[in-house]
């Protein structure tokens, strides 16, 4: 898992690539292994982490020569990456990547766990899509970090903000957001559904796309 626009930038991304990666969201100067979460395995993941959301601090993907990172993406199969997009309207995910298996393995997931569109709830209706080809966040270019992987493939994961707003009880700092992820509140009523749908769908369909399964 990787989080290339992490801390303030795309706010969210660094925790929710935390706990896919097997751990609870922990401070600066924890101990990871004392926040491994039990009965998960733990996965290696990297993520950039600005102190706030800064231009000169995003370094577009396809941009990312982080000797970290490319460790990561290049010892691997495949690649997961968490992004966030300005859309403050809807609740919505875009499924990019040039890993196309691990792209439908994603989307059955989110449909699975209840992250797609109708919902008995209209408030936690969220609209997911595969990427088009001409879709400017579609995470396909072959020098994406992502796809820098021993398959040159990989997902990318386009979050909304108020999507990612509506997974924590408080989204105002990193560390409101570690202690409020999932945890419902006034503003985010229905945080752990969407905290715990989108985890447990991204492990899940990681795990799939480990054993070599197709959701056709």
């Amino acid at each position: 898992m990787i989080a290339p626009h992490g801390g303030g930038i795309e706010a969210g991304t660094s925790e929710l690539c935390m706990a896919i990666a097997g751990y609870t969201p922990f401070d600066v100067n924890t101990d990871p292994a004392s926040a491994a979460v039990p009965g998960e395995p733990q996965r290696d993941y990297w993520m950039f982490e600005a102190l706030a959301n800064s231009a000169a601090q995003h370094v577009t993907s396809t941009h990312c020569d982080d000797p970290a990172a490319l460790a990561v993406c290049a010892g691997n199969l495949y690649a997961a990456a968490l992004h966030g997009f300005d859309d403050t309207a809807a609740k919505k995910i875009v499924i990019g990547g040039r890993d196309e298996r691990l792209q439908r393995n994603l989307l059955a997931a989110f449909t699975k766990y209840g992250l797609t569109s109708p919902t008995t709830v209209v408030d936690r209706d969220v609209t997911v899509v595969l990427a088009g080809a001409t879709d400017p966040i579609n995470g396909d270019d072959p020098a994406n970090i992502v796809n820098r992987t021993r398959t040159g493939a990989g997902a990318q994961l386009e979050l909304s903000t108020v999507l990612r707003k509506a997974m924590f009880g408080d989204f105002s700092g990193a560390a409101k957001r570690r202690t409020t992820a999932g945890v419902p509140s006034t503003d985010s009523p229905y945080a752990d559904h969407f905290w715990n749908g989108f985890v447990s769908a991204v492990r899940e369909a990681i795990k799939n796309h480990e054993l070599g399964l197709d959701s056709l």
